[in-house]
């Protein structure tokens, strides 16, 4: 078959044709080059069969798709690709993972059209990453560590986009969707922002509320790095019956991450929102350390704090915020 004045070879069958740009990748870390091979201008081929669900990307730019992998979405075989080649010789991983998720007959426009969707899941940046290593890793730097729940399964939902910021429609509908179509027990959320008035009464903290009384999942969410002023909770942690995580940090902590000697045992870090809320509420419920060394991406090399005197392999960073404190 033929598409944008390129002829490409595919097995017998009925499929979907779209084409994926690394350049959608810009804003991300890789900032554009998602094979790392130098240029920003690659386009592959994505063949999608609706009838199996599954999908085919042209990963060699032959044009040919009967030698490419077919993928199922990854919830069910746990499948990953990767765009471009690793050296072996260097200590970061080059090569960058890819996932794929289909969705099937999604109302796409006000007139109720509806179409397949498929997703290629790549890493944006290294925030998820580490919040997703302080939730659940298990066995890093060769078993030395695990995150705070080693044994947990993880869902993982995007909510802010390559351009920067987080969507209305993925903060509302994509949370109706991890609690009532994804059977998720607990909920993280490492977002958040001082709003204008910061008082709990809007309409997506009712549905947070509604959410945590009516299907019983608990939903834990960053407090902001807006402090260290009173009222600078953020949303949106503010939510009645949401777990609001402020970031605190031991003098052990400080002095391992920062190589710094301080006298207070246990204090919260500068950075981290303060209650209470404007309406009086009582929030951050509580917090936690807010500083760790996790995972972020093997493409990347270590990402440690120079002044303290130590290295990490590539794949380890250490980062703050609420964010590492909510997981």
């Amino acid at each position: 078959f033929t598409s944008g004045g390129k002829t490409y070879a595919a097995p017998a069958g009925s499929y979907k044709f779209a084409t994926f740009a690394e350049s959608a990748t810009t804003g991300g870390d890789m900032a554009g080059d998602l094979n790392r091979d130098g240029d920003t201008t690659d386009v592959w081929g994505v063949l999608y069969d609706p009838v199996t669900g599954t999908t085919r990307v042209d990963l060699n730019s032959n044009a040919d798709f009967s030698d490419d992998t077919v993928l199922k979405p990854y919830k069910e075989k746990f499948q990953v690709s990767y765009f471009g080649e690793d050296d072996p010789r260097t200590p970061v991983v080059e090569r960058i993972p890819f996932v794929v998720e289909t969705r099937k007959g999604v109302t796409y426009n006000a007139a109720g059209a509806k179409a397949d969707f498929v997703n290629i899941g790549v890493i944006e940046g290294s925030h998820g990453t580490h919040v997703a290593g302080i939730t659940a890793a298990n066995g890093l730097f060769g078993g030395e560590m695990n995150g705070a729940a080693p044994g947990a399964k993880i869902v993982s939902s995007r909510a802010c986009t390559w351009s920067g910021g987080c969507t209305n429609i993925a903060l509302t509908e994509g949370m109706i969707d991890l609690v009532v179509n994804r059977g998720v027990d607990i909920v993280n959320m490492s977002i958040g922002g001082l709003p204008p008035l910061n008082d709990g009464n809007n309409a997506r903290a009712e549905l947070y509320k509604r959410l945590v009384d009516i299907y019983g999942v608990q939903l834990v969410i960053s407090a902001g790095n807006s402090g260290p002023g009173l009222n600078t909770i953020g949303d949106p942690s503010l939510a009645d019956h949401v777990i609001s995580v402020g970031a605190s940090i031991s003098k052990e902590t400080w002095a391992a991450n920062y190589g710094s000697n301080v006298t207070k045992k246990y204090d919260m870090l500068p950075f981290s929102s303060r209650g209470p809320r404007e309406d009086g509420g009582f929030t951050p419920i509580i917090s936690a350390p807010g500083a760790s060394i996790n995972t972020t991406q093997t493409w990347a090399p270590g990402g440690p704090v120079k002044e303290a005197g130590y290295d990490l392999p590539a794949g380890y960073s250490m980062l703050q915020g609420t964010s590492m404190a909510s997981p």
